[in-house]
C-alpha cells in the first residue's frame, strides 16, 4: 500500500525506476552529492508574481547512461528518460551541449534534464511526456543575489538509494498542476498526469563544477541563506516531468522504489541568454514566461 502525504500549496519534482537491462555495478558507492538539508518549505510551479523564468521541454530519448554518475561507460546506469539537448549519452561532454539541437521550446536552453521512467507492473517503461524546468529564487531568499549557474555546472536531486519517502520540499508527486502533494504517485485520471517534482540545491561553492562523491558542491539554503562553504546563491531549479495517467498500483521507477525518485541538470544555457533570464526575471522579482 502506497503511503501518502498530502500538501497544499506546493509543488515539486523527482522520479526514477528499475531496468532489468541495466548492470548491476556491486561496486559502485551510492552517490550522495548535497550537502545536508533540504528547502524551507514547499513551492509552486507557476509563483504568480514572484520573480522566475520557465522552459518547456519535449521529450528526446531513453538510455541506459547517466553522464555525471557513469561518465563515459554505456549502459551502466539504470533507464533515464532524457530532456533538453538532443543525443546525450554516457560519452557527452560539456562541449558537446554548447551546439547540440535541444527539445526545449527555448532554443538557447540546451542543457540536460534527465531522471528515471516510470515502470508499470508489468515491466514497461512509461516515458513523461513533457518537462518543465522552473528557475526562481530560493524560499526567503533575496532574490538580487542570484547570479547565474556557471557553464558546464553539474546537480543532482533527491536520494535514489531512499527506501522511505524524501521530503516533499524536495520530491514529490502531484496529478498535474494542481496543488495536493504526495510521496508516491497517485489516481490522476481525471486530470490526465501524473507529474514528477523535483527541487534542486541553491547554493554553490564557487569553484567546483563537477558532481564528485563525497565532495557536496551545492546545498540548499535555509532562512534565505546560503551555509558556510556554499556562498554563491544561484537559481533554485524545479524540474517537473508530466507522465500520462497510469494505475498507481504496482508503479515504479526503472531505477527502483517510488521513493528513490532523483534527477540530473547539467548546465548548457547560453551564457548571455541565461544572464539575461536571471537579470530581468529572478533578479528584478518578474514572472516571465510562466507555463503550467
Amino acid at each position: 500500500m502506497w503511503h501518502r502525504a498530502v500538501i497544499a500549496g506546493a509543488l515539486l519534482l523527482a522520479g526514477c525506476g528499475p531496468d532489468a537491462a541495466a548492470p548491476v555495478i556491486d561496486d559502485v558507492e551510492p552517490v550522495r552529492w548535497l550537502a545536508d538539508g533540504t528547502p524551507d518549505e514547499l513551492v509552486g510551479g507557476p509563483q504568480g508574481g514572484e520573480g522566475q523564468f520557465a522552459v518547456e521541454c519535449s521529450f528526446s530519448h531513453l538510455a541506459p547512461d547517466d553522464p555525471i554518475v557513469h561518465p563515459g561507460h554505456a549502459g551502466f546506469s539504470h533507464l533515464h528518460q532524457f530532456f533538453g539537448a538532443r543525443g546525450v549519452s554516457a560519452s557527452t561532454v560539456h562541449s558537446d551541449l554548447e551546439t547540440a539541437e535541444t527539445t526545449c521550446d527555448q532554443q538557447l536552453d540546451r542543457a540536460s534534464y534527465w531522471s528515471p521512467t516510470l515502470v508499470d507492473s508489468t515491466g514497461k517503461s512509461i516515458p513523461a511526456n513533457r518537462l518543465v524546468a522552473y528557475y526562481r529564487a530560493g524560499v526567503g531568499v533575496d532574490p538580487t543575489m542570484v547570479e547565474p549557474f556557471p557553464p558546464g555546472l553539474m546537480m543532482v536531486a533527491g536520494d535514489q538509494n531512499a527506501t522511505e519517502p524524501q521530503p516533499l520540499t524536495t520530491i514529490s508527486w502531484s496529478c498535474g498542476a494542481t496543488l495536493d502533494r504526495f510521496d508516491a504517485p497517485t489516481d490522476c485520471d481525471e486530470s490526465g498526469v501524473i507529474r514528477l517534482n523535483v527541487v534542486f540545491p541553491d547554493c554553490w561553492n564557487g569553484t567546483t563544477i563537477s558532481a564528485l562523491p563525497g565532495e557536496p558542491h551545492v546545498a540548499y539554503s535555509s532562512g534565505g541563506r546560503c551555509p558556510d562553504g556554499f556562498g554563491t546563491t544561484i537559481p533554485q531549479l524545479h524540474l517537473a516531468f508530466d507522465f500520462p495517467a497510469s494505475d498507481p498500483a504496482g508503479l515504479a521507477l526503472s531505477s527502483g522504489p517510488v521513493e528513490g525518485a532523483h534527477a540530473d541538470f547539467w548546465n548548457a544555457w547560453d551564457p548571455a541568454k541565461l544572464e539575461r533570464e536571471v537579470r530581468h526575471c529572478i533578479n528584478r522579482n518578474l514572472p516571465c514566461s510562466v507555463v503550467n
